[in-house]
């Protein structure tokens, strides 16, 4: 069957099974939506490896779920139900089929799940999926922050070719400004490794291709009014086969891919870089976005200013399917790191981003999150500076927290975290303390999946104390990410864990 036939009949019937779902489960469980919202019941999930109830021993509580929205089914729910589980069995019949067309030795593809990328490092020693994951982060937002305008897309062309660059572009409402971009999740659902000829060399023109699925909610602005759009896509990666992954670099930029200098393009018709004079926006140097793929496009209740209720509180846990062999390995390796001590540098980090997020100033974490989410933090606070509002973020707690991913490579180890937390979130007008959605009396409980990074060079206990974990002087970062004192950069990960990467439960997906 033709890919493009595949692509539109698996798109189709996704369409149908994801209406009929909304149906059957809307008589079940009303409602839905959120500060991130997906459009789908709080129960919807997929995984490999899942725990319906955990526990945390550390914060003195448990928290438990069934899955089940409770209560007697009605004759018109059943019937739904088994609507939409035939139309989900087709699906897996078509997409099982599309597979075995394929060349599955070098291309495997996954809807919704995430698949792991591990064996790019046989043909890169170099290369790390948490660096990468990082860099897809940072250039998704900025991608579709810089959308409105042709220079702001040509400021990235050394990763995103023409035909990418033209999709966003154009996507609708073509030309408004993008005022907010939340990432619920974000996956690798598929790679593509490259061939080597009977002398060991690879093929010409052979390369390496990742492809990144994204669930998103992006905020335009349109004529004065915001309009919020849930967003399924994937990016298809590419890089030439004998490129090797640099180091990681501090910057959090995107510059030339060669030679590293601040990108400017030689003139306006080329994407040769003037300081090196190389063509940068075909992979020979790092990872390039040829194709973009809007898979799902829908708008949403608007979450900017309104009140949306929370969805995915009652999820089950995802957890890796060898959590704890790879907890155990990483701490054989590193004694020091006990179970306690990284739950209080995550209830630390929790707690002072959520204080300085109140105040719209986020300078004082930015030792204490990666540059990279750092940056996609400050665009949503001065958007809120913008509109002259503050999100207020009063008694916040986490109640419970459990590890639930381990990823260690080169570079980086890093942990992730389910958390269970609440407290009173409401916006407000800055200049008059108006109420613009929220409730300052009433909590709002909610979790989310939460990863720290630290070097993999590192060991040691974790700081929660307010001191730089290098010099030991009280906590003072300067915008760049560095302590004051000893001017050592903080955001890396370099000297203790930082938190690189917040997703919403009702699209995490392990």
């Amino acid at each position: 069957m033709n890919a493009k036939i595949k692509t539109r009949w698996l798109g189709a019937i996704t369409l149908l099974a994801t209406l009929l779902l909304v149906v059957a489960t809307g008589w079940a469980r009303p409602g839905g939506g959120g500060s991130y919202s997906s459009g789908r019941s709080s129960t919807s999930s997929s995984s490999s490896s899942r725990s319906s109830s955990s526990s945390s021993s550390s914060s003195g509580g448990s928290y438990s779920s069934s899955g089940g929205s409770g209560g007697n089914l009605s004759g018109a729910t059943l019937v739904g139900g088994m609507v939409v589980f035939a139309i989900l069995i087709l699906i897996g019949t078509l997409y099982e089929q599309a597979g075995d067309a394929t060349n599955s030795t070098t291309a495997t593809l996954s809807s919704k799940r995430k698949v792991a990328v591990d064996d790019v490092r046989a043909y890169d020693s170099n290369f790390s999926q948490i660096v990468f994951d990082d860099f897809a982060f940072r250039l998704y937002a900025t991608a579709h922050r810089s959308r409105s305008t042709a220079s702001g897309l040509d400021g990235l062309a050394p990763y995103l070719a023409p035909a990418a660059r033209a999709a966003l572009a154009d996507r609708t409402p073509a030309g408004q400004q993008v005022v907010t971009v939340v990432i619920g999740a974000m996956r690798p659902v598929g790679r593509w490794l490259p061939h080597r000829t009977a002398t060991g060399e690879f093929a010409p023109d052979s390369d390496t291709r990742i492809f990144v699925e994204y669930e998103t909610n992006i905020t335009t602005k349109e004529d004065d009014r915001f309009v919020t759009y849930y967003l399924v896509e994937r990016w298809t990666f590419v890089r030439a086969a004998t490129v090797l992954s640099r180091a990681p670099l501090a910057s959090q930029t995107f510059p030339c891919p060669n030679c590293g200098a601040p990108w400017a393009a030689a003139n306006s018709e080329s994407h040769v870089c003037a300081h090196c004079n190389e063509a940068v926006d075909n992979g020979r140097f790092d990872w390039v976005v040829t194709h973009i793929e809007l898979q799902e496009s829908r708008t949403q209740p608007q979450t900017f200013t309104a009140n949306t209720a929370e969805v995915g509180n009652d999820s089950p846990t995802i957890q890796q399917s060898d959590l704890r062999a790879q907890w155990q390995r990483l701490l054989h390796d590193d004694p020091a790191l006990a179970n306690e001590a990284l739950l209080r540098r995550l209830s630390f980090i929790y707690e002072r981003l959520n204080a300085a997020w109140a105040n719209n100033e986020l300078t004082p974490v930015r030792g204490l999150v990666s540059a990279g989410l750092y940056d996609y933090l400050m665009y949503s606070v001065a958007t809120y500076r913008d509109q002259g509002l503050v999100n207020r973020l009063v008694d916040m707690r986490m109640t419970a927290r459990i590890a639930v991913r381990v990823v260690r490579d080169k570079y980086f180890d890093a942990v992730t975290f389910r958390i269970w937390a609440t407290g009173k979130d409401y916006m407000e007008r800055a200049a008059t303390g108006e109420l613009v959605s929220g409730s300052p009396s009433a909590e709002r409980a909610y979790t989310e999946y939460w990863t720290l990074i630290r070097s993999a060079a590192r060991r040691g206990e974790t700081k929660t104390d307010g001191t730089c974990p290098n010099c030991g002087s009280p906590l003072n970062i300067g915008q760049a990410g560095e302590c004051s004192h000893c001017k050592a950069y903080l955001a890396s990960g370099d000297f203790d864990w930082v938190l690189s990467k917040i997703e919403q439960d009702d699209a995490y997906t392990g």
